[in-house]
């Protein structure tokens, strides 16, 4: 009989393990509050990413300004301070003065938009608040921001590593996947700077 049994106790483990295994090993609700900020901002980047895509394929070509955004004057001029700080990183990339300048702005941009999704998490956040938040940041002023960004980037640029813990998740939900630097180009000489934009100009 107690041979019996254990084999019982045995049986019943495993298949308690197994069903476990099979259903991806939750671990409780609990568990997912303490994920790294970093998994959390990628997932929650991943997000709004797929909300702006989503909203720019439903959409028809761009034409003139007409969301309401571009008649909110507040959120226009933090967009001009992003380009025009872009602008400014495009030209000279490796300024640590104009560095700090394009961290600032992105940091007052990031702000306006979490003020726009007015959500206590974005895990928690509607999709209806993700979409009216994504359609009053997909003007044609805000896709060239990115594209600036982007192409301020492939010249040093900056990374969610210049920004402080505070402003990492918010900026990286919005803009992580355009901060894609190249901190290769401001170790070259002056010679080889030269040479690198002559060839992409040529591009």
């Amino acid at each position: 009989m107690r041979f019996a049994g254990i084999v019982a106790v045995v049986f019943v483990t495993a298949f308690v393990v197994v069903s476990w295994v099979a259903r991806g090993m939750p671990t409780g609700i609990r568990n997912s509050a303490a994920k790294p900020a970093v998994e959390r901002t990628a997932l929650e980047g991943r997000r709004v990413d797929a909300t702006f895509r989503q909203g720019s394929e439903l959409s028809p070509a761009p034409g003139p300004p007409t969301s309401p955004s571009d008649n909110d004057a507040k959120r226009q001029k933090i967009r001009l301070d992003v380009l025009q700080a872009a602008n400014a990183s495009e030209v000279a990339p490796c300024s640590a003065a104009i560095k700090a300048e394009l961290v600032a702005a992105l940091i007052n941009y990031a702000a306006a938009y979490k003020q726009k999704l007015d959500c206590t998490s974005m895990m928690f956040c509607s999709e209806q608040k993700l979409k009216e938040a994504a359609d009053t940041f997909s003007t044609p002023l805000d896709k060239r921001i990115r594209e600036q960004v982007v192409k301020a980037n492939e010249l040093g640029g900056i990374s969610l590593d210049d920004f402080s813990m505070a402003h990492r998740v918010p900026v990286g939900m919005m803009l992580g996947q355009y901060l894609q630097p190249n901190p290769e180009f401001c170790s070259l000489s002056a010679d080889l700077q030269k040479e690198v934009r002559r060839r992409r100009a040529q591009n």
